[in-house]
């Protein structure tokens, strides 16, 4: 048997392994909510490098492997299709670097590309219509879609609720959707969604998903130095200050910046983490007054021309 078709036969074995773990394991546990089985499925599938930063500490992980991928941001859909049909191992955590840029990827660079590529993906693949002639191309669509959904990114919502039932649960004639259930259940999201349908709900727009103040100052939770100090009384002053900015803005009073748009240029994600488990977006208290001066100053600069 050819070396890469035994390694892909293994990586489709141990993708199911993984997946019947996780079905076990929610079905045991009376499992339904659709973000607790995200997070069951993340736990199970996801492989390698943390996907929530890192602290620094020495031995913090022992799994440091993850799939490698450079992206153009002049074109980040054809790169990303490129990338991604040559990585060998779905389940790794993706380690993204843009072209020319030298970012270490603690999660901001993974979370910017699936922001941008799903972007991209809805206006070329979705909007209009299904492609049938770019057939072949959902496959990969697909398997970018599973790896946001699994890794921390962006969430697509954009799929009508025929098209969730024909990818998910009922099967089509379509060729295109056909291969986006491939693309998706190399990752067996397509399985955990038959045998738990509530998993479904994440893909269906509400208002729930909706980025409000009150979820925006929580993300951003600030880490304020100790009571009484002088550095605790200029951050209660910046506070204030990015507190009206944040109220503004989201009363339309800020031009074109949006709430999403503050998310985004502090988490680069424009809206709120579905697992939202560990502490990387609060600010440390002696640097909250500088880094928050630097999204009230630069967020016209950099967001608006986007």
């Amino acid at each position: 048997m050819p070396e890469k078709l035994a390694s892909t036969l293994t990586a489709k074995d141990t993708v199911s392994q993984a997946i019947d773990e996780c079905l076990a394991y929610c079905k045991e546990q009376d499992i339904s909510d659709p973000v607790e089985i995200l997070r069951c499925a993340q736990k199970f599938i996801v492989k390698g490098k943390p996907l929530n930063g890192y602290t620094g500490a020495a031995g913090e992980f022992s799994d440091d492997r993850s799939s490698f991928i450079l992206i153009s941001r002049h074109d980040v859909l054809g790169t990303a299709l490129e990338e991604m049909s040559c990585i060998e191992d779905v389940q790794l955590s993706l380690e993204v670097s843009f072209y020319g840029e030298n970012a270490q990827d603690a999660g901001g660079p993974r979370k910017e590309f699936f922001r941008l590529c799903l972007q991209e993906k809805k206006q070329k693949y979705f909007d209009n219509g299904i492609k049938e002639h770019l057939s072949e191309d959902y496959k990969v669509v697909g398997l970018i879609m599973a790896l946001s959904i699994l890794q921390n990114g962006k969430m697509p919502r954009f799929l009508s609720e025929d098209q969730l039932e024909t990818v998910f649960l009922n099967g089509t004639t379509s060729s295109s959707l056909t291969n986006l259930t491939q693309g998706l259940n190399n990752l067996g999201l397509c399985d955990i969604a038959k045998h738990l349908p509530t998993f479904l709900y994440l893909f269906r727009p509400s208002s729930a998903s909706l980025l409000t103040r009150r979820k925006l100052v929580h993300i951003l939770k600030p880490n304020f130095s100790e009571d009484g100090c002088n550095q605790r009384q200029h951050e209660n002053i910046v506070y204030a200050a990015f507190s009206k900015y944040c109220r503004e803005a989201a009363g339309g009073k800020r031009g074109n910046i949006t709430l999403e748009h503050i998310l985004q240029f502090t988490t680069a994600t424009d809206e709120e983490p579905v697992l939202l488990c560990h502490p990387s977006h609060q600010v440390n208290g002696h640097l909250f007054l500088q880094q928050t001066l630097v999204v009230i100053h630069y967020i016209c600069l950099a967001l608006i021309i986007v």
